[in-house]
């Protein structure tokens, strides 16, 4: 489905900085209609257009200024169904998004002329249904490769192993990957998107990815996770698993990412009891999100090791209570804290979350609804937090 209000919106905020003359002649009034050109300060021209004919842009910027550099050719709600050989020939371009194109086939030879050049390629939102692998393999300095929203099935052994990538999107592909689908990347590798991908566990391969930063692997179907299943993962600092169907994360899950990892997504899962001896080893950990989960309970211990925890979401769990107990070393660090929903009884149990909002500075936010914080007393149920008095006007707790 095309986008083209998200797509002006787009054009209209670059050309609200640097603007620049196209560089075509003014009687081209299709493409002068259809694109906008920008130059930033100190930077190449930018060429952004939507509902443009392709074959006629190409042939404008090889008639108007042939071998200038763009550091941007950005395509999107255009129809592009393939890239032939020597289709960018005198065109040196740094960055390509080509997006909502329809695009389908590209040939071998398609980025002849960008070897040494091109940094980021986006051809997110397309209908191609393979890597294009031999594409790819002589783009030498590529950095960015975004293949989202296609409808890639499968990835082969070695399909990206001649390129130095640093970013990786397959996100919302149906994808089954091959044990060696990232070899050649183990090193360079910083950030690799796998969500909405159908995973059912996670990807053999992705453990040898020693520079991982970022790892998402949202919106899958992951129902367990092995032992020390991130242990190659020395770099790893962030991880998505929200929206998959963990029940229960092993003591030792995050056996070798326990001294980086400093942010974890569980995010609306199964889990039912706190993951205690699996965060045991967390001591790095700054935002953990474990809200819409199945929790009733939070133990007094389960966050005792995370001694720079930060931001802890726990709303939309079915938790009736939280024990100052389980917080108490936290009040230097915690500074936001997301909570509430119709389990939840504001009682005297629960005041020293209001004594935090005014003493110690305590964002306390919540994603539920109808009730968003308190579920009872009734006459607390439109309330928020700081609209609760420290003083006594808690419900009497048991």
């Amino acid at each position: 489905m095309r986008r083209p209000v998200i797509a002006a919106l787009l054009v209209l905020a670059a050309a609200s900085s640097g603007r620049a003359q196209c560089p075509w002649p003014r009687d081209m009034a299709d493409l002068h209609g259809s694109c906008v050109c920008a130059r930033p300060a100190g930077a190449a021209l930018s060429v952004q257009c939507q509902f443009v004919d392709f074959s006629r842009l190409l042939g404008a910027l090889r008639a108007a200024v042939p071998n200038q550099e763009l550091d941007l050719l950005y395509v999107t709600n255009s129809t592009i169904r393939s890239l032939p050989s020597n289709v960018f020939a005198n065109i040196p371009v740094q960055n390509i998004q080509f997006s909502d194109c329809d695009l389908e086939a590209i040939a071998p030879g398609a980025f002849a002329g960008l070897e040494s050049r091109l940094r980021n390629l986006n051809l997110a939102s397309n209908g191609l249904t393979d890597v294009p692998t031999e594409a790819l393999q002589k783009l030498k300095r590529l950095e960015l490769l975004d293949l989202s929203k296609n409808r890639i099935e499968y990835v082969a052994d070695g399909a990206f192993k001649t390129l130095s990538l640093q970013t990786l999107k397959l996100a919302d592909n149906n994808l089954t990957l091959s044990g060696g689908a990232f070899s050649g990347l183990d090193k360079s590798l910083k950030n690799l998107n796998l969500k909405g991908t159908g995973l059912r566990s996670l990807p053999e391969g992705v453990n040898s990815l020693s520079s991982l930063a970022f790892l998402d692997l949202a919106q899958n179907s992951i129902t367990q996770l092995p032992t020390a299943a991130f242990a190659g993962m020395g770099s790893l600092t962030a991880l998505n698993l929200e929206r998959n169907l963990i029940q229960v994360l092993e003591p030792t899950v995050f056996r070798g990412v326990n001294d980086t990892l400093s942010s974890l997504s569980l995010l609306n899962n199964l889990i039912a009891d706190f993951p205690t001896d699996a965060m045991r080893i967390m001591g790095r950990l700054r935002v953990l999100d474990i809200g819409f989960n199945l929790l009733t309970e939070l133990p007094d211990n389960c966050l005792k090791s995370m001694t720079s925890l930060t931001l802890l979401a726990l709303d939309g769990n079915p938790l009736a209570t939280l024990p100052e107990a389980a917080f108490s070393h936290l009040r230097s660090t915690l500074r936001g804290l997301s909570l509430g929903g119709r389990f939840l009884t504001c009682d005297c149990r629960v005041r020293w979350i209001a004594q935090w909002i005014r003493d110690a500075d305590l964002q306390v936010t919540s994603r539920e609804r109808n009730p968003q914080f308190c579920g009872s007393p009734p006459d607390f149920r439109d309330r928020t937090f700081y609209q609760l008095n420290v003083e006594g006007r808690f419900g009497r707790g048991s």
